[in-house]
């Protein structure tokens, strides 16, 4: 199941990035406010990372 995140919830730290990010350019967030993710696999990740483990994508 994917995970979906509000784009109003995308923060950097920096105001003005994060605007220009939302906007037409890129997000188009007041067009399409969410995002759906669904990692189906990893490559080059540690070993120590187990199948069925959550992770927080920073």
């Amino acid at each position: 199941m994917p995970k979906i995140t509000p784009y109003a919830l995308l923060s950097s730290g920096n105001g003005q990035r994060d605007g220009h990010i939302k906007g037409n350019d890129y997000l188009q967030a007041a067009t399409y406010p969410k995002a759906a993710f669904q990692v189906t696999s990893f490559e080059g990740v540690p070993a120590e990372w187990k199948e069925g483990q959550s992770f927080l994508l920073r």
